[in-house]
């Protein structure tokens, strides 16, 4: 029997992903959680499963948005599954994702279309290419909650990547890098691939911008895995996950969308949050589990 791994990175909101994963909870499912280590309030021990197996990992890495700590976190998901054995699919998701559709649906899906990889490929832009030839040092301080903070970041950066442009200082790898959503569906020689390759990853894509969104997309572009992803350069189509962009950073959906989310043929949605909208997971979850 096929099994999957989900790979769940958290932040917050544990009733929220309790939900998530009673929505996983099956039998072929090995689930991963992993919470960000500045998170030192998230109580994670009431999670439980009862058909499938649950491993809740230490909270190893403090996670920055946009760093290499991101990185860190997901390699760390991604060993933990290789270790306990073989999976079909390696699905890596956040806390505050849902699936769209059955356990069923989603192995059946997924066995149809056995080796493809649910990865978004994009082309950066070229201000982004730009941005992927210089270093930056300070990253993680880029969404500091202080306005002090965010703003002597601001000001050595135009400085650091000032006089990189003044010395010439060029990365010539960030010009072969491709780009796309860190949220993926994986077969498990790509997984294997990047355990692996572990150390590597982290020495090539550290002091990048938003490493997260880079390294799998450009690894998934390599002659051995490109041909494998699903539906290439159709927006969210090749990681089957709904994501609106056009009305929030992202948006998170409201009761208002159930008609649209419970239609879609993508397998996850991002984001919910049920201080905003705690309905739309009601009927979601509730639409899953009568199915």
């Amino acid at each position: 029997m096929p099994r999957h791994a989900y790979l769940i990175i958290c932040h917050t909101a544990p009733r929220q992903l309790a939900r998530l994963i009673a929505l996983l909870d099956d039998q072929r499912n090995d689930i991963f959680v992993l919470a960000d280590k500045k998170a030192a309030s998230l109580d994670l021990s009431h999670l439980h499963c009862s058909a499938a197996r649950l491993y809740i990992l230490p909270p190893k890495v403090k996670i920055y948005w946009g760093h290499i700590s991101m990185v860190k976190a997901e390699l760390q998901l991604f060993e933990a599954a290789c270790r306990v054995g073989e999976h079909s699919y390696y699905h890596l998701i956040s806390g505050v994702d849902l699936p769209l559709h059955t356990q069923d649906y989603i192995h059946e899906f997924c066995l149809k279309n056995q080796g493809k990889l649910f990865i978004e490929v994009t082309n950066p832009t070229e201000a982004r290419r730009i941005t992927n030839t210089q270093y930056n040092f300070l990253i993680k301080y880029q969404k500091n909650k202080n306005w002090l903070i965010k703003k002597i970041y601001r000001v050595v950066v135009e400085l650091t990547l000032d006089i990189q442009h003044a010395l010439g200082i060029v990365r010539e790898d960030g010009k072969t890098w491709m780009h796309g959503s860190q949220w993926c569906s994986v077969t498990h020689d790509f997984a294997t691939n990047l355990v692996a390759n572990k150390r590597l990853i982290l020495n090539r894509f550290k002091r990048s911008n938003c490493p997260d969104e880079i390294y799998k997309s450009t690894i998934a572009y390599q002659p051995e895995f490109a041909d494998r992803i699903y539906e290439l350069h159709a927006e969210f189509d090749s990681m089957l996950r709904d994501i609106d962009w056009e009305r929030g950073n992202p948006y998170v959906w409201r009761e208002t969308d159930y008609d649209y989310l419970i239609h879609s043929h993508r397998l996850f949605a991002r984001k919910f949050d049920e201080n905003i909208d705690s309905r739309i997971i009601d009927l979601i979850c509730d639409h899953i589990t009568k199915k």
